[in-house]
């Protein structure tokens, strides 16, 4: 952001001409493109990346009267040529009403600038109606409907359902992007205590690694989205079937026929290639069936 906008918090990564995450690069000339946000929620209008924020938020269990509270939010963007995270933390509980201030007049401040959709991993369940419900505790009014609400989660529930097991958001990353968070530790029952003692000493270096892996989880959200839109326009970038399948069959259910048709040609050939074993005669019926759905 430029020097005299009104947010300074945490700044990650701004001023690169490359930022290749994996198998995607965030910077990628596709990110200019206008990208069929109905494959989604069927919009009324296509949006580019360009457009979008990718959201996401760490919460901590607090005694009473806090209870969970988020305590950093994350948000991606573009702005021109680069890709920015700008995360705003908690500082003490008690400046939860500045800090949800802040928030929403930098929501605000997007949308003028342009943002027009809020992309999540499981947000719509989970962190849009918790920032929601803060800032209606603290007597704010809700920011989001200004926004188109975008929740990659359940669209990668169908695009990897063949693929994979799991549908965690650094798993999926690692598996499908090549990208992985190796260094990072296990946070599970560790951010509340974390928090607890950054609230006893002051010392950031506590929060350092939920920064850090919230950063990831925005990154990844981001890069994620790319990967599977390259893949929606591109069906012959997909070398995997079982993925091929899955995205043939999230179109054929929103009725895209054009995508759904490529998509599950794409499948059938490397299919063909696999040979029929290791349980493929099962999705080769599921293939048949959406083609007969398109074609129909």
């Amino acid at each position: 952001m430029e020097e005299n906008d009104p947010f300074t918090p945490y700044v990650v990564q701004e001023g690169r001409s490359s930022y290749p995450l994996g198998r995607v690069d965030l910077l990628d000339p596709l990110s200019l493109t206008p990208w069929p946000g109905r494959w989604f929620l069927n919009p009324s209008r296509e949006l580019s990346l360009q457009e979008a924020l990718f959201f996401d938020l760490e919460t901590v269990l607090l005694p009473p009267p806090f209870g969970t509270v988020p305590f950093l939010y994350g948000f991606g963007f573009y702005e021109g040529s680069t890709f920015k995270v700008l995360q705003f933390f908690l500082q003490e509980p008690e400046r939860e009403r500045e800090l949800l201030e802040e928030i929403g007049s930098f929501l605000g401040f997007m949308k003028e600038r342009g943002k027009l959709s809020l992309v999540t991993f499981n947000g719509r369940r989970f962190d849009e109606p918790l920032l929601q419900e803060r800032r209606a505790l603290q007597g704010f009014a809700d920011p989001l409907p200004e926004f188109l609400s975008l929740d990659l989660y359940p669209v990668c529930r169908k695009v990897f359902r063949y693929a994979s097991e799991t549908f965690r958001l650094a798993i999926l990353a690692e598996r499908f992007l090549g990208h992985s968070r190796d260094e990072e530790p296990s946070f599970r029952g560790e951010i509340t205590p974390r928090y607890r003692r950054f609230l006893i000493d002051g010392d950031e270096t506590w929060i350092e690694p939920i920064r850090e892996h919230n950063r990831w989880d925005v990154l990844d959200t981001m890069a994620l989205s790319l990967w599977i839109l390259q893949r929606g326009l591109e069906p012959q970038r997909v070398t995997n079937p079982d993925i091929a399948l899955g995205m043939g069959g999230f179109f054929a259910e929103r009725h895209k026929k054009a995508e759904a048709f490529l998509s599950l040609r794409r499948a059938a050939e490397l299919f063909e290639e696999e040979g029929v074993n290791g349980g493929n005669e099962e999705k080769l019926s599921v293939l048949g069936k959406h083609l007969k759905r398109i074609e129909s």
